[in-house]
Parts: structure tokens; sequence; C-alpha cells
């Protein structure tokens, strides 16, 4: 991932040179995607799972659907649920801690089917217009297109440059 973002590319750049392994490249990028959204929803089960594993230890107790809340808050139907009903209903140590579970469980439900898969989003280079000094440009080209540390005859333009541009002032 680092070599693909500090070492070739520039804004809207080929994934490789003259995209050689630009579909192998996406590919490692949606792996890398697909691995950091595992991370996130891991760590939310994990912080879901421990407040459940807590409360289940106090001698009041939690309500069952408490349980299956580590697992079912990944999908947006555990806002409008039986399992999120049967906590407002059940009975936790205190009030306080059901409200928070409830919130918790909801943000973490938000976050779930919000950032996780945004994060593919976020990771793919994209080619577009970009705002260069006040003027709109399309850039295309890795950094050593753009910056070569080699310049030859390719690297100039054909014919005179009063041809190109059109001022004849030019020498």
């Amino acid at each position: 991932m680092a070599r693909f973002v500090f070492r070739e590319h520039w804004v809207g750049a080929h994934l490789t040179p003259l995209r050689a392994w630009d579909k192998q490249a996406a590919l490692a990028i949606q792996f890398a995607a697909k691995l950091i959204e595992s991370f996130i929803i891991g760590s939310l089960t994990t912080m879901v799972f421990t407040f459940v594993r807590m409360e289940a230890t106090m001698p009041q107790g939690i309500p069952l659907a408490a349980f299956f809340a580590s697992h079912e808050y990944k999908s947006p139907n555990f806002i409008w649920s039986n399992d999120i009903f049967a906590m407002l209903r059940g009975q936790f140590s205190s009030v306080w801690k059901k409200g928070f579970f409830i919130v918790f469980s909801l943000t973490c439900c938000a976050l779930a089917v919000l950032v996780a898969p945004a994060i593919a989003t976020i990771l793919m280079p994209i080619q577009d217009w970009y705002k260069l000094g006040g003027s709109w440009a399309w850039i295309d080209v890795s950094i050593q297109e753009m910056y070569s540390s080699m310049i030859t005859a390719n690297n100039t333009l054909h014919g005179e440059i009063y041809h190109v541009t059109g001022d004849l002032r030019c020498p």
C-alpha cells in the first residue's frame, strides 16, 4: 500500500507504470480495504461484546437479545428489530447502563453500516479534474513522467516554437 501511495503515484496517475498491473493493484487495494473493514467490524464487535459480558456477570443479568446484539448490529435492520425492542423492555443493572448500551449499539450500527464500506471508496485513487494555481487541470501522469530526471528530445515540442504557439515574437 505504501509503495502505491508514496513511490509511484501522482494525483490521478496510473496505479502501475504503463498500466501493466492496474487490475492487480486495484485488487490489492480492494483487499486492503476489506481487511481494514474487517478490523473496524472486529473492534466494534469486541467493544459491544465486552459490555455484554461485563453486564452478564452482574446479579441482575441482561436480556437475551443483548447477547445477539454483538453480532446483529452490523445490519441496518438492527435499528428497527425485535432485538433492540427487547433491550428497551429488558432490565439492566442500572438505567444509565441500559441507555448507554442502546445508544452505543445504535452508534456501532451506524459506524458498521456507513464507515466500514466507505474505506474502499476512500482508498481507491481517482482520475479527475484538480485545481492547480487557480486553473483546473487534468493530471493523468506519474511523478516520473511529470518530473523526469533526464530530459531528451522527446520532452520538447516538435518544430519551431513560434509555429506551435503562434507568437511570431519568439526567436
